[in-house]
């Protein structure tokens, strides 16, 4: 379980839907990085391989450098046929000072390069998320700049798909 206090923040991931299906621009704070990623009222769903897939940004807090955080999320992980991910598979969140991309297509394309400056919070090898499976998993991380936005994706380099659907995220300063 995520912490609560008042050095917490949830972040809100109730994209509101419509008869055309969900819409990202009920939550200003959340952008497209690449890719068309799955969002509706409980969240959001990316996925990646052969380098390419869905990507998202959060800029709705801002992380002072020298201060010590946690990130805390509830995600539903998985591979497309079930099979063991590429071993280099990983999941990733990073600091950035702009949100990442902007490239949102019907379909998935390659990752983009990761911002200078940026810094790595998660690269967690998938091999550590159960397929499938749901858990709970908390990070804890100094920033090294101002942060103004997190870049969320999956990443693979081979089939299978990776997959990862993301609840709940809890921010907290230490």
């Amino acid at each position: 379980q995520c912490p609560v206090g008042p050095l917490c923040e949830d972040v809100d991931l109730d994209f509101q839907t419509s008869g055309n299906g969900a819409d990202i621009s009920h939550l200003p704070d959340w952008t497209y990085s690449h890719g068309s990623p799955s969002v509706g009222a409980s969240g959001f769903w990316l996925w990646s391989y052969n380098n390419w897939g869905e990507g998202i940004n959060y800029s709705g807090y801002n992380f002072v450098a020298g201060q010590q955080y946690t990130i805390c999320f509830v995600a539903n992980t998985a591979t497309h046929d079930g099979s063991p991910a590429n071993a280099n598979a990983t999941f990733n969140i990073v600091g950035t000072n702009a949100p990442v991309g902007g490239f949102n297509t019907a379909s998935g394309i390659a990752i983009p390069a990761t911002p200078i400056p940026s810094q790595s919070i998660v690269s967690e090898n998938w091999a550590t998320y159960p397929n499938p499976g749901t858990a709970t998993y908390t990070y804890t991380f100094t920033a090294t700049d101002n942060w103004s936005n997190l870049w969320f994706y999956p990443s693979s380099a081979t089939l299978p798909q990776v997959e990862i659907a993301i609840s709940s995220i809890v921010i907290c300063e230490i």
